[in-house]
């Protein structure tokens, strides 16, 4: 009887981790599903695709160089790619680690890329974040950043540039901190009250972030629709000091 007891409690115990396997396998499905599926629709995609032109070439710029804490940024080991990657922030962490976990992604190369943007009457270099090459043969430009920076003078600056860069070579261009996107935002719906009260305050002039707030919170908007309204109306945001304005205002 103790050994039929035992074969018992072993055939449970195979059980239950079948079953935790089982449900493990299904939750890293889903997650694949939900990334695949952002890859695909918050990707600003260009007028005429093109495939299997993007290779791994190296950064153009090392993270490790540049700041006092460098030493504490982010690392990994990479089955995918063969090397460590390097991360600046923990937003890239988890974002690039879920690429290299994703069938969808092939390879991927941090720093790829410098490409040229006007700013202030001179010219500067933007340096994306990732260079992806998908399974399907589709390429994809990746900047990494949270969402309340999306509205940012400088930063659509260089999104700008990016976009013209990726249409004229066929690849997609993606902004994202991993939950939101620059295409969600600039497609989202925003509480009709909110944008005429934000739109006729900076009417007379930059407006600063306790004014905006104020009409924020009393129209129940949120965080995300003061950046979609910036990034609709093409609206110049500053964020030292905060402000919001009409361009050349």
């Amino acid at each position: 009887m103790a050994e039929v007891r035992r074969e018992q409690q072993r055939a449970r115990a195979a059980e239950q981790q079948e079953r935790s396997l089982e449900a493990a396998a299904e939750r890293r499905r889903a997650k694949e599903a939900v990334f695949a599926t952002a890859l695909e629709t918050e990707t600003f995609w260009p007028t005429t695709v093109r495939l299997d032109l993007a290779h791994p070439s190296g950064s153009k710029r090392s993270v490790r160089s540049t700041g006092d804490d460098c030493a504490e940024l982010p690392t990994f080991y990479s089955d995918k790619i063969r090397r460590e990657v390097q991360c600046e922030s923990e937003l890239e962490y988890r974002f690039l680690l879920q690429m290299d976990d994703s069938p969808s992604v092939r390879w991927y190369q941090e720093q790829p890329l410098s490409i040229e943007y006007e700013a202030d009457g001179r010219t500067r270099l933007y340096y994306p974040d990732v260079l992806a090459l998908l399974s399907d043969g589709r390429s994809i430009v990746i900047e990494i950043k949270p969402h309340y920076q999306m509205g940012l003078l400088e930063n659509v600056r260089k999104w700008r540039a990016a976009f013209l860069f990726c249409e004229a070579r066929g690849y997609g261009f993606l902004v994202t901190d991993g939950r939101h996107s620059l295409k969600e935002l600039i497609e989202r719906s925003v509480p009709s009250e909110f944008r005429r009260q934000m739109l006729a305050t900076i009417e007379h002039g930059p407006t600063g972030w306790k004014v905006l707030r104020e009409i924020r919170d009393s129209t129940a908007a949120s965080a995300l629709d003061m950046v979609s309204i910036v990034l609709q109306e093409r609206l110049v945001l500053l964020s030292s000091p905060f402000r919001v304005g009409k361009q050349g205002s």
